[in-house]
């Protein structure tokens, strides 16, 4: 009887040894947007125990260029990690180095014309900013050592940025010229075809603009006027993030649009009110139907996988409003 106990005692600590034990998790009132480092070879993991991640499902710099978000932190031994989102997509677990952390990214130079009647918010040149975590921040909640910079006169300055212990620097130069740039409009009219253009999108669309939904369209959509005539080649995502953050959520609102070079770049906001948004770049031979990237948060993953890594989309930055948009 005594072995017996003693065989069922060393049964259950083997038992507990082996099962593993998963660890408890701290969730976020809100996501919290993430850059990470597009050259480390930190995994992307479906479970979290006690010992650390379980199941590889990929790794991070496959998505280098993707919108990630944080919903949750768990700490194993001296290691964080954090269940991410990419592109509005629920993808795994992430060790917290793969993050920029304490990095503020900007523009290197600005150079404006000479303009009596125009000040600069120097804030505008702020890229990314990101706190100890990793985190990315309200561009506002960045200290600048000038607010603004006025272009009546020619003048050159240096301006540095602090977050924290993230710290950079741009350089903002007026010109002394203050016709410059400045042409005459006295070309002649170029004349062609006229033709009237439909008033909204959502007239032609069975699912777009009703309400707070943005159901897949299902077949393609033709708008004519005239001889002019415009057919869906593809439809994107509405939305490339989770939840409502201010530095994180890509869409639902498309503001302006230009192709270049094989890509089609989109400008989306959070709101048609905002002056800063995300491009997000779609190399279209990467597109294989017109149905299929706007399921893409939702498609299973390894589909996910091979469509999201050609997807490139910028941080949060100063766009102005984007209807005016064009590449090179």
């Amino acid at each position: 009887m005594k072995k017996l106990k003693i065989f069922i005692i060393i049964s259950l600590m083997m038992l507990f040894w082996v099962w593993p034990k998963s660890v408890s998790a701290k969730s976020f009132s809100s996501f919290q947007t993430k850059m990470i480092n597009g050259n480390s070879n930190y995994r992307i993991y479906q479970g979290m125990t006690h010992r650390g991640p379980v199941g590889s499902v990929g790794l991070a710099r496959t998505f280098k260029y993707g919108n990630f978000q944080a919903s949750a932190v768990k700490k194993v031994g001296k290691s964080k990690y954090y269940f991410v989102w990419i592109d509005g997509h629920k993808a795994g677990w992430l060790n917290q180095r793969v993050f920029l952390r304490n990095k503020i990214s900007v523009v290197k130079k600005i150079s404006l014309v000479n303009n009596p009647y125009y000040s600069f918010p120097t804030k505008d040149a702020i890229n990314l900013a990101t706190d100890s975590t990793g985190t990315v921040v309200n561009p506002n909640k960045v200290k600048a050592s000038q607010d603004e910079v006025l272009s009546n006169s020619a003048s050159e300055h240096k301006i540095t940025f602090t977050y924290g212990k993230a710290h950079a620097h741009t350089v903002v130069e007026v010109k002394g010229d203050a016709q410059e740039g400045v042409g005459v409009a006295d070309k002649p009219e170029q004349t062609g075809k006229s033709a009237s253009s439909w008033f909204k999108h959502y007239r032609t669309s069975g699912n777009w603009g009703k309400g707070a939904s943005y159901a897949p369209e299902t077949k393609p959509h033709v708008l004519k006027s005239g001889s002019f005539k415009l057919k869906t080649y593809f439809y994107q995502p509405a939305t490339l993030s989770q939840g409502r953050s201010q530095t994180g959520m890509v869409g639902p609102v498309p503001e302006g649009m230009t192709i270049s070079n094989g890509s089609m770049y989109a400008t989306m906001y959070k709101s048609s009110h905002n002056t800063r948004a995300h491009i997000v770049a779609y190399k279209l031979k990467n597109v294989p139907n017109r149905y299929i990237m706007q399921k893409l948060p939702w498609l299973p993953w390894g589909q996910f996988t091979r469509l999201a890594s050609k997807l490139k989309i910028s941080p949060y930055i100063k766009l102005g409003h984007g209807q005016a948009f064009s590449a090179s």
